[in-house]
């Protein structure tokens, strides 16, 4: 299960207009039907909320709570410019 946790999580969406972030991860967890996962990427943005996709919920919340128990970061890729609470294109720990 290491392995699978350590392996990047994409989605692919030819539309977004993407970029990279290294994350700490403040809290993640399940709400109204979706994964929210907190992350603060200084001084981009602190304590933005981001949404999983529908399809791939569990893998991005299985990241992210691997990353808070183990204390390493996670690299994000997502459209700040999509919503209040943008969709996770890719998630994944950061060495």
């Amino acid at each position: 299960m290491a392995v699978m946790l350590a392996s990047p999580y994409f989605f692919k969406d030819s539309n977004a207009a993407q970029g990279w972030y290294t994350c700490t991860v403040n809290m993640a967890g399940p709400g109204w039907g979706t994964i929210y996962v907190q992350l603060t990427s200084s001084p981009t943005f602190t304590q933005k909320w981001f949404q999983a996709p529908t399809n791939g919920g569990k893998e991005v919340l299985a990241v992210a709570l691997t990353a808070m128990n183990s204390g390493m970061k996670v690299h994000l890729s997502a459209d700040l410019a999509v919503g209040a609470y943008p969709t996770i294109i890719a998630l994944y720990l950061a060495p």
